[in-house]
């Protein structure tokens, strides 16, 4: 081994990454790259260490504070409720569309392209996803139909011809109604270019009124205290007491074992009524921001590159059932959905071949296989999926709680539906206006 002098070795640039929480595949990542470069290394701060009982997302505001103070991360990793919005519309993050066009590697041709616009500021792509879920609501084929959308004047002929019915299950809330509609349909009650706000209407009226006919709280020992209740509970979609269900989509292979065990027969995605057209939204597992006047933009794209590429899209048959999130990266997504007609399957730690077996739900004590999606049910949840081009907003919860305070009012009998809008109307045009 060749004797070398420390003095000739090179100082690495130092990047730094913001984050929040630890990511084990991130560290890997980071480590790796650390090791593997010999003119960068990467320095992380990981901000959820600010975070308290009464503050959540301290760390975000000690982040914010830093970047107005000028110190920019060159690369900020969010896995939370980081918004990059007004960054990007102040110029201060890299646009990863031209990124990409200068990359040669990666075709932007082949990834999702619903996905990559539901993240777009202005036409340009500010926050890159790496993996995503699709947040909606699912009910049967055979009351809702096909189409994936759901009109208010939809659900109250449906609700008309099921009078004994509830929207959704026996443990829902009425703050639940409300975070489901603000998260699920916001652009029906803001528009955020605009900075205007629509909170004062017929619409948001109809839904608060919709949203009184659920309880404050649920009493669950009452709920429970009947022998029966369980298996009320679990019937109650099968029998249409309640006909709506939320489904998280983070993996194709789920989706038919959900549905089924809740229904037992083919249900259609249409999202949370609303009168815009697609009630389903976008969430990311996580994003990625480039700072545009970092001094090591390009080696900030190396890094966070290797998330899309193919090799790392690929869902490995090994990590087939335990893998969380949707790739970007079409033909895995594709591949994905190819595996619903398939029986599930294990690696046996001996032999290494797969072992197929019968996925099964148990209904009223009795067990019950689940046969695999047919090519036309695969390709019916592959469809939506790449259909659906909206986003969940970082500012939800702050919305909600706007709402549930000064709605209060009237679920309570204490105002008009008409005077608590307003209110809230003002409430949110301020921050709206501060926030747009």
């Amino acid at each position: 081994m060749e004797y070398v002098e420390p003095s000739s070795i090179p100082d690495r640039q130092v990047m730094t990454l913001a984050m929040f929480g630890s990511d084990i595949n991130m560290l890997r990542k980071i480590i790796n790259f650390n090791k593997s470069s010999q003119k960068y290394k990467i320095l992380v701060t990981d901000y959820s260490t600010y975070a308290t009982s009464e503050d959540y997302n301290a760390g975000i505001t000690v982040l914010n504070n830093e970047i107005a103070a000028g110190r920019v991360p060159d690369i900020i990793y969010n896995t939370g409720s980081f918004d990059f919005r007004n960054y990007a519309e102040k110029g201060m993050l890299a646009d990863f569309y031209e990124l990409i066009k200068t990359d040669g590697e990666i075709k932007l041709e082949d990834y999702c392209g619903n996905v990559l616009k539901a993240f777009e500021t202005n036409g340009k792509l500010y926050e890159l996803p790496h993996d995503f879920y699709v947040e909606t609501m699912v009910g049967k084929k055979s009351i809702f139909g096909e189409d994936t959308s759901l009109t208010w004047e939809k659900m109250n002929q449906i609700l008309a011809q099921y009078p004994d019915a509830s929207a959704f299950q026996n443990t829902t809330t009425r703050e639940l109604v409300l975070n489901w509609a603000l998260r699920y349909c916001m652009d029906e009650f803001v528009d955020w270019q605009k900075s205007t706000c629509n909170f004062d209407s017929a619409g948001f009226r109809s839904l608060l009124a919709f949203a009184s006919k659920f309880p404050d709280t649920i009493d669950y020992d009452k709920l429970y205290e009947n022998n029966d209740a369980w298996t009320i509970q679990e019937q109650q979609f099968i029998s249409n007491a309640s006909l709506l269900n939320p489904l998280t989509i983070s993996n194709m292979n789920d989706i038919k074992n959900f549905t089924y065990g809740s229904f037992l027969e083919e249900v259609t995605p249409v999202g949370f009524p609303n009168n815009r057209g697609m009630g389903s939204i976008i969430c990311a597992v996580g994003t990625f921001g480039i700072s545009e006047k970092s001094v090591h933009k390009q080696a900030a794209w190396e890094f966070v590159r290797q998330f899309i590429l193919p090799e790392q899209q690929m869902v490995k048959d090994s990590d087939r059932y335990l893998r969380y999130g949707l790739p970007v990266y079409k033909p895995a997504l594709l591949d994905m959905a190819s595996h619903m007609t398939e029986k599930p399957f294990y690696i046996d730690s001996e032999s290494g071949e797969k072992v197929y077996y019968d996925n099964t739900v148990t209904i009223n004590g009795q067990d019950m296989v689940v046969e695999p999606a047919t090519q036309q049910e695969a390709k019916k949840w592959l469809d939506f999926i790449l259909s659906v081009d909206k986003r969940v907003n970082s500012a939800a919860d702050s919305l909600l709680k706007i709402v549930n305070e000064e709605a209060a009012a009237y679920f309570n009998g204490q105002k008009s539906v008409e005077d608590v809008t307003k209110i809230i109307q003002s409430r949110m045009s301020i921050y709206v206006s501060e926030n747009g």
